[in-house]
């Protein structure tokens, strides 16, 4: 576990101090004390910081003994924007547990009244959740996983009903939630996983409709952020997925474009990862096809003997579509 944090010369750095208690001097860089159960205030401020160990293991020597069992120290040379994030975090976390409770309790409510199909109770709650999530969303950006999932889950109440322009209108809610977590968040894991997570949604309430053009743009989307948070899995299905929209155009080159960096993951992944995935159905679809135009036939016969066996063929033939689970969190 390590930690430290250095600050600039700045007046943020006096509200850090007189937040957390003592410092400590030094020629070169300042120390500051912080207890234990304020650990993670530090460990979510995208700082490049080291925490070092309790006990003062890398404590400056004239104050080893002023320190109490169990305590971190940071040393630090922040900028002004990275002292604000901290700031901003300790607002976030110092709020945290009475949003996080109201949210928890709100967000049960919500999945309860879906659940019993009360949809003036679910509206409430849901909007109560949005509130939340967004007020806390502007002091800690992690808050903005919350939003996502709560947008996600409207919009899945909204198929209940078969009222997809809600539901879509939520999902695009999502979205937009995503998008805006790469400029709050700064991870692009966390942004890519996200991003894909709500374009999938959407992407699915699209097919439904029949709106092919936007759902193959928010799959083939959704294909390249699940490759980027190396989540090949995913990657695999929402390839296979928006090849289906193109299948439904009657567009070849296209169903064959998307195929293709599936296949390429069949290339690469072993075999007891991608017998969990829908790769048999990117297989089925090309099976199906005429022209394979670019594609060699023995190229799509070596990855299934690769991991399906002899009996490869009938295996894929019989593979049937496994019923769509909308994401929810």
């Amino acid at each position: 576990m390590a930690a430290l944090v250095s600050y600039s010369k700045h007046q943020n750095l006096e509200l850090l101090f007189e937040k957390f208690g003592k410092f400590v001097p030094n020629q070169d860089f300042h120390w500051i004390q912080i207890q234990a159960k304020n650990i993670g205030i530090f460990e979510h401020t995208h700082t490049n910081s080291t925490i070092s160990d309790k006990g003062g293991l890398n404590a400056p020597e004239n104050s080893k003994n002023e320190f109490q069992n169990g305590d971190y120290y940071f040393r630090a040379f922040l900028d002004e924007l990275d002292s604000i994030k901290v700031l901003q975090s300790i607002g976030a976390f110092e709020n945290s547990e009475n949003s996080g409770k109201s949210f928890r309790e709100a967000f049960e409510q919500l999945n309860q009244s879906i659940a019993k199909r009360n949809e003036k109770d679910a509206k409430e709650y849901g909007n109560r959740c949005i509130h939340i999530a967004i007020d806390n969303s502007v002091r800690n950006p992690f808050w903005v996983g919350q939003l996502i999932a709560v947008y996600t889950v409207i919009a899945n109440e909204q198929i209940i009903y078969k009222n997809f322009k809600k539901a879509i209108y939520y999902a695009t809610k999502a979205v937009d939630a995503a998008e805006q977590s790469d400029l709050l968040i700064g991870e692009k894991d966390n942004y890519h996983k996200f991003l894909a997570q709500s374009l999938m949604l959407r992407g699915i309430l699209f097919s439904t409709q029949q709106v092919w053009d936007n759902a193959i743009d928010d799959f083939s989307q959704a294909a390249k952020s699940y490759c980027f948070a190396k989540d090949f899995i995913q990657a695999i299905e929402a390839y296979r997925m928006s090849a289906h929209g193109f299948q439904q155009l009657g567009d070849n080159n296209g169903i064959l474009r998307q195929l293709m960096p599936a296949l390429n993951l069949g290339k690469e992944l072993p075999t007891e990862i991608i017998r969990s995935t829908t790769f048999p159905g990117v297989l089925k679809m090309l099976l199906d096809l005429d022209d394979l135009q670019w594609i060699p036939e023995k190229e799509i016969e070596a990855l299934g003997l690769l991991h399906y066996g002899e009996d490869w063929v009938m295996e894929i033939r019989n593979w049937t579509n496994p019923e769509t689970l909308v994401f929810v969190g």
